[in-house]
């Protein structure tokens, strides 16, 4: 085996892919057809995110050995993380046909079924890992969240004590204790097995996130609308649709759309809220703060908003100034951050909005000397207004039906 290769292989294991490319592209530059140092390869620069270069290099590696089943599961993982899950779950299943006594290709199988919603098979290949490895933990993790899911959280709390057992060091078996503990309403354990799991991988997303909604369950308004959006994520996907349903019926349409909103904007502001706090602070992202501040901003806006409609009377400055503030908000998020296609929609909506309130308080605030083109201003704006705050309306109320229901 070439030194260089095996550098690689402790680089890789240690977390340094730029040394690890390094070695393997001398590597490759005096033996290009190594199909090892091209799966190696891969596997660095999708660690790194270059995904295209990724596939490009597994490719190869396939091409040189395509009946190595380790090359297939490689491919699998990077397709997986483009979110390209039908031709990730092709991959996989061509390297169990090479090799079906591999759990962790049984593991990886049962992440993508996950991803796709379909927990029941995702369970089913899980237990099939766990049949090659009965202490494969990444199965046994797998097998847990299709627990949860199923909504079998009895049986999911048994299992992660077992899990527990085998691996108490690893992080994910203490997340997945602690969202066990939420949907069983007991905030105060599930912080501390967040806690645990974030000491063991300081980075764990999903567990920052259950620590923070554990944080914010310390407060009995919030745990009952924690305590409904867990039940709605433990139904069935024939349930959803049925809860879906309502919204069709005139007799619970505006209940079924109060409660969704209620929902989401409770979980914005009680987020919003911990910012405040010495602790929570400590578990939010930097995106959220960065959100926090700019609300804030804009809230403290109102007071100069307020202190010149005082002066003034004219009610326009109640919406003028926070209305220039949130376009630039939005602005921003819209063009300088890396933001999924739903979060560019939602803040396209919000920076029409803004516009749209600023030239209609504009009308408002001119003096009436000045008004001469004002008026056909102030109704050109405020049927902009009106057309925009219904489609804003639409728009928000969709997203949030499309995340609360999980219909993609």
């Amino acid at each position: 085996m070439p030194d260089h290769f095996q550098r690689s292989q402790l680089l890789i294991d240690q977390g340094r892919y730029d040394l690890a490319e390094k070695e393997l592209r001398q590597l490759l530059s005096a033996e290009p057809d190594y199909a090892s140092a091209h799966g190696l390869l891969a596997v660095c620069l999708s660690e790194k995110k270059q995904h295209a270069e990724a596939l490009k290099e597994i490719s190869q590696a396939i091409a040189l050995s395509p009946s190595y089943s380790g090359f297939h599961y490689i491919h699998a993982g990077i397709l997986r993380d483009q979110n390209v899950l039908d031709a990730a779950k092709k991959a996989i299943l061509e390297a169990l046909r090479l090799d079906p006594e591999d759990a962790d290709c049984y593991a990886r199988l049962a992440t993508i079924q996950y991803d796709q919603h379909k927990y029941t098979e995702a369970l089913k290949s899980a237990e099939q890992g766990l049949s090659v490895d009965a202490e494969h933990v990444w199965s046994m993790n797998m097998r847990l969240l299709a627990l949860i899911e199923l909504g079998r959280i009895a049986e999911a709390e048994v299992e992660v004590n077992g899990t527990l057992a085998v691996a108490p060091d690893h992080p994910f078996p203490h997340t997945v204790k602690g969202w066990v503990m939420l949907h069983q309403n007991k905030h105060a354990e599930a912080m501390e097995s967040f806690k645990e799991a974030l000491r063991l991988k300081p980075g764990g997303e999903w567990a920052r996130l259950g620590l923070l909604e554990s944080l914010k369950a310390r407060n009995g308004f919030y745990r009952l609308i924690l305590r409904l959006d867990l039940w709605r994520s433990r139904l069935t996907t024939a349930q959803r649709f049925v809860l879906l349903a309502l919204v069709l019926l005139p007799q619970t349409r505006a209940l079924f759309l109060l409660l969704v909103l209620l929902v989401g904007l409770t979980k914005f502001f009680f987020t919003f809220l911990l910012w405040f706090d010495p602790y929570g602070r400590l578990a939010l992202s930097p995106k959220q703060i960065a959100t926090n501040k700019w609300i804030l901003a804009i809230l403290g806006l109102f007071a100069p908003s307020i202190l010149l409609y005082w002066l003034t009377q004219q009610a326009g400055w109640l919406i003028l100034i926070p209305s220039i503030s949130a376009a630039v908000y939005c602005s921003n998020r819209l063009w300088f951050a890396k933001i999924p296609r739903d979060e560019k929609v939602k803040f396209a909506f919000l920076l029409a909005l803004s516009i749209v309130l600023f030239l209609f308080a504009l009308a408002f605030v001119l003096p009436p000397q000045a008004k001469t083109g004002a008026d056909i201003l102030a109704g050109l704006a405020g049927g902009l207004a009106s057309l925009t705050v219904l489609g804003f309306i639409f728009g928000v109320v969709g997203l949030f039906l499309v995340k609360w229901v999980r219909l993609i």
